[in-house]
């Protein structure tokens, strides 16, 4: 295992794959979505130069309920110049006095929110991320370790089987993912459950459930130092914590990876 020391470059590109479970109501399936949204706009900022962002990474977004979706993918200039449409915002901006004033921005979209059908496959959707991260350190073997975000509901639950056996599935296989590695590291994982569905009861059995295929923080590594000074990152994962602190979470994690 590496020490996740390689840079994000241009010449040496990375791959960010984000997992979004569309399994919850209609306003957490939004959240999903804005999340999303604002993720990848997150990355473009970090990595613009001029008049366009560096391709420093591929991101590949895949939206799961009982099916599995491509939702977007690409280099970030690509995806720069190729949202599906833009939406205005009101951002409260400081006014230098003491005051806040609100401005409108255009926040591009490239993720719709999508309807719910009862079903979190996350044993199919990390079967094609396992695919993509797979392919991808075939094709880049001295690149940085790929890096899997996956947005669920923290439980899950497909074709009718009982969740502790979709769990035993699921975990066998995300932890075969993170076995995966190159020489930067091993496939680095990290998990945000938005809300979780009431199928066992039991909030604990999921949140070590995610812990248990989460990458966990060793201070030794150069990417996971940057991380440990902005947020703690001991079990790689945030459970049930409101959008700001996830949002928090995430960003905090992309400017690691991009700073180091």
């Amino acid at each position: 295992m590496g020490l996740y020391q390689k840079y994000w470059s241009s010449s040496s590109p990375g791959l960010i794959i984000i997992c979004g479970n569309s399994n919850l109501d209609s306003l957490c399936s939004e959240n999903v979505a804005n999340l999303i949204n604002r993720v990848i706009n997150e990355i473009l900022m970090i990595n613009f130069d001029g008049d366009a962002p560096k391709n420093r990474c591929f991101i590949s977004v895949i939206g799961y309920n009982h099916n599995m979706k491509e939702l977007c993918s690409g280099w970030l200039k690509d995806l720069d110049e190729n949202p599906l449409r833009y939406e205005t915002l009101k951002k409260k901006t400081p006014d230098g006095t003491g005051g806040i004033y609100e401005i409108e921005v255009k926040q591009p979209v490239w993720v719709e929110p999508t309807t719910q059908d009862g079903a979190t496959n996350m044993l199919g959707v990390l079967s094609l991320a396992k695919d993509l991260a797979s392919q991808w350190i075939s094709d880049n073997p001295d690149g940085p370790a790929p890096v899997i975000i996956n947005i669920s509901d923290g439980v899950p639950y497909y074709n009718g089987k009982d969740p502790r056996l979709c769990m035993q599935e699921t975990l066998a296989l995300a932890k075969e993912i993170m076995n995966i590695s190159n020489t930067d590291g091993n496939v680095l994982f990290f998990n945000v459950c938005l809300k979780t569905i009431d199928l066992l009861q039991k909030d604990d059995i999921a949140e070590s459930f995610l812990c248990e295929f989460s990458s966990k923080i060793l201070k030794e590594t150069n990417i996971n130092v940057e991380i440990e000074e902005k947020i703690n990152l001991s079990d790689g994962f945030i459970y049930n914590d409101n959008i700001n602190k996830i949002e928090k979470f995430l960003f905090t994690i992309l400017y690691a990876i991009f700073a180091h």
